[in-house]
C-alpha cells in the first residue's frame, strides 16, 4: 500500500500546481457535500482527530481482550448490524469480481447478483453492509486489520463507493495507478484517507500483536518463577 500512497501524493501535488480547489473550503468525505470555511474546517479536522483516537482506543481494547478468541469480534460485528459470511471457497470468485475480503459497504449490478446467488441463494442486484470473512484462524492478524477498517467505515470515519473500492482492488492487485487522475477531487480525497487509514491499521494491529505477545511472555516467566519458589 505504500506505493499507492506515493502515487496519490504525486497526484495531489500535480493538482495543487494546476488549479486545485480553494483551500478555504473543504469537502466532507462522509457526505460528499461542501462544508464551510477554513476556520471551521480546522475545527472539523480537530473533531475528526478526536473521533479517530476514540475509535482506536475502542478497537485496541476489543482486539486485545479477544486476541485469542477472534470469534467474539465476529459476534460484535454481527450485533452492530453487519452480516458476516465466511467465504473461503469464494476467493477465486471475489478476485474475478475485483472485490476485497473484509468489509464491503455496497455492491450493485451483476457483481451483487453473483454474490447474492452464492451467499444468499437468491437473485438481487444490491448487496450492502456485509463482512466477507476468509478462514478466521488461518491469518488472525489479517482479520484484526479488517476489523479495524470495518470499525472506521461503520462509524463514518471513512467513505467509499463502488468506484473507489474497485480502484483500490486494482491498485492493490494489478498496479493500475494510472487511473487515479480520472477521479474527481472529492473521490481522490476519500481514496487518500482510505490509504492512510489502511497503513495506520497495519501498524496498529502489529503493535497490538507485539504488546500482547510481550504480556504473555512476561506472564509465563512470572508463573515459572512462582512455581520454582
Amino acid at each position: 500500500m505504500g506505493n499507492i500512497f506515493k502515487k496519490i501524493l504525486y497526484f495531489f501535488l500535480k493538482k495543487e500546481g494546476f488549479g486545485a480547489p480553494n483551500k478555504a473550503h473543504i469537502t466532507s468525505f462522509s457526505t460528499g457535500k461542501t462544508v464551510i470555511t477554513a476556520h471551521e474546517s480546522m475545527e472539523l479536522s480537530s473533531s475528526l482527530d478526536e473521533k479517530v483516537l476514540d475509535a482506536e482506543l475502542e478497537i485496541g481494547n476489543l482486539i486485545t481482550a479477544n486476541f485469542d478468541t477472534p470469534d467474539n469480534l465476529l459476534s460484535y460485528i454481527r450485533t452492530s448490524g453487519t452480516r458476516v459470511h465466511k467465504i473461503g471457497f469464494l476467493n477465486p470468485v471475489l478476485n474475478r469480481l475485483k472485490i476485497q475480503t473484509g468489509y464491503v459497504p455496497i455492491v450493485t449490478g451483476i457483481k451483487a447478483g453473483i454474490l447474492n446467488l452464492f451467499l444468499n441463494k437468491r437473485i438481487a442486484f444490491e448487496l450492502k453492509d456485509v463482512f466477507l470473512m476468509p478462514n478466521l484462524y488461518e491469518k488472525p492478524i489479517t482479520f484484526f486489520y479488517q476489523f479495524y477498517m470495518w470499525y472506521f467505515y461503520k462509524n463514518n470515519l471513512l467513505y467509499t463507493d463502488e468506484k473507489i473500492s474497485s480502484l483500490l482492488f486494482e491498485m492493490d492487485n494489478e498496479d493500475k495507478h494510472g487511473k487515479i487522475p480520472t477521479l474527481s477531487y472529492q473521490e481522490s480525497d476519500a481514496l487518500s484517507k482510505i490509504v492512510k487509514t489502511d497503513i495506520n491499521a497495519i501498524k496498529f494491529v502489529m503493535n497490538i500483536r507485539e504488546t500482547v505477545n510481550k504480556t504473555k511472555f512476561l506472564k509465563k516467566n512470572s508463573q515459572s518463577t512462582e512455581a520454582e519458589n
